[in-house]
């Protein structure tokens, strides 16, 4: 059985607020009339705050929703000292150092512009990849979120059952305990609901692979094909 964590490993934290990112300049007229709650200016551009107010609770929504936790919940823990100490991607996810993270890759990006990086073949393929996979798990994680419900009476008796097989749960307050479990019980769930999904979709669309362009690797589809294909050269006992 796999340790249950707190809150499962951050990764990945620049790509997700890249895919995501909105416009974040207000250009045009005077810079005062033009964004009131202005955060920083930079020669002719401003950045409003809530213009970092909105990608922020964007990435918060996305990273909670791949923990499994609601927005609020999310941000609590990322705030707790004692979760940000085992990982540090937390901190820079704090709402004081996104804005000093955001403006500070808005230099840069503004900058990389100058010198037409968005322009480079290698850096849309990465930009449409991106898009597309975080277009894609919203997606799954929106479906998902109605079917995926834990109930105390599960999370009880997950609990009374494993609480002396897993490191540390005993200690837990009770409440903190079985909060864990139905994060742990959920995402266990999410991962059986969304295999599932994926059979629904590919049974859906017709796909055909070409052998010849690219390796075709071994589907659950494709060895169920291939196996009935094969000769069956199963030694039968004896006399049957």
């Amino acid at each position: 059985m796999k340790t249950m964590g707190a809150i499962r490993k951050i990764a990945g934290f620049s790509a997700i607020l890249a895919a995501i990112s909105l416009t974040v300049s207000c250009k045009g007229g005077s810079m005062g009339s033009s964004c009131k709650d202005w955060v920083a200016k930079i020669d002719e551009e401003v950045i409003c705050q809530s213009q970092i107010d909105a990608e922020y609770n964007a990435v918060i929504s996305t990273y909670a929703k791949m923990q499994g936790l609601d927005k609020d919940k999310f941000i609590e823990l990322i705030n707790n000292d004692k979760f940000a100490q085992s990982q540090p991607m937390l901190i820079q996810m704090r709402k004081t150092n996104f804005t000093q993270r955001f403006i500070n890759e808005y230099l840069f990006y503004r900058e990389a512009l100058k010198n037409n990086v968005d322009k480079d073949p290698a850096v849309q393929a990465i930009i449409n990849y991106q898009t597309k996979s975080v277009i894609s798990q919203h997606f799954q994680e929106s479906s998902l979120q109605k079917d995926i419900v834990i109930s105390d009476e599960d999370a009880q008796k997950f609990y009374i059952k494993n609480k002396d097989k897993i490191p540390g749960l005993r200690q837990l307050p009770i409440t903190e305990a079985l909060d864990r479990v139905k994060r742990y019980l959920g995402e266990q769930k999410k991962q059986i609901e969304l295999q599932k999904r994926v059979q629904e979709m590919r049974d859906k669309f017709k796909i055909e692979m070409n052998k010849n362009v690219s390796p075709n690797p071994e589907t659950p589809d494709t060895k169920k094909s291939n196996d009935e294909k094969k000769p069956d050269k199963t030694e039968k006992p004896a006399g049957k």
